[in-house]
């Protein structure tokens, strides 16, 4: 390793270059016709106004869609299949499944509570969001009530 003492490269810094001044007299133009009053062709056409205070946006909440209720309800239908396999399945203990059973009824409160706020108007779609929450709520009362022992 070089001693920092001894650093022999470095950043060549261009020389100061020669810059050409321009005509002050187009300014000096400008200068006198804003004090006089007159508009000019060259010149600033008027004081420049001020913004003001930006005024702040209103956000508006977004509500769940008919997609979203359906892409929710159609997950939570994946989940009730994946926990009736894992009911099925000799190897998974009803510790495994636990957190699962937890998760499908919290998600179908939630589906349940977020239909209802909506007023979503496709009838076919709340029964269905309807029956699906409660088919979770019947599985997690099974499940902590001790019906798999």
């Amino acid at each position: 390793m070089g001693k920092i003492t001894n650093i022999t490269e470095g950043i060549n810094i261009p020389k100061q270059q020669n810059v050409k001044k321009t005509d002050t007299q187009e300014f000096q133009k400008a200068l006198d016709a804003a004090l006089e009053g007159k508009k000019s062709s060259d010149s600033i056409q008027g004081p420049a106004n001020s913004l003001g205070e930006i005024a702040p946006t209103t956000l508006h909440a977004i509500e769940p869609s008919t997609e979203s209720i359906f892409d929710r309800t159609n997950f939570l239908l994946d989940k009730l299949d994946i926990y009736t396999k894992d009911l099925e399945n000799p190897e998974k203990t009803l510790k495994d499944i636990e957190p699962l059973i937890v998760s499908i009824q919290e998600e179908a409160l939630k589906l349940l509570e977020t239909t209802n706020e909506t007023g979503s108007k496709d009838q076919k779609l709340k029964d269905i969001v309807n029956q699906t929450a409660i088919k979770a709520n019947t599985e997690f009362i099974k499940f902590t009530r001790g019906d798999y022992i």
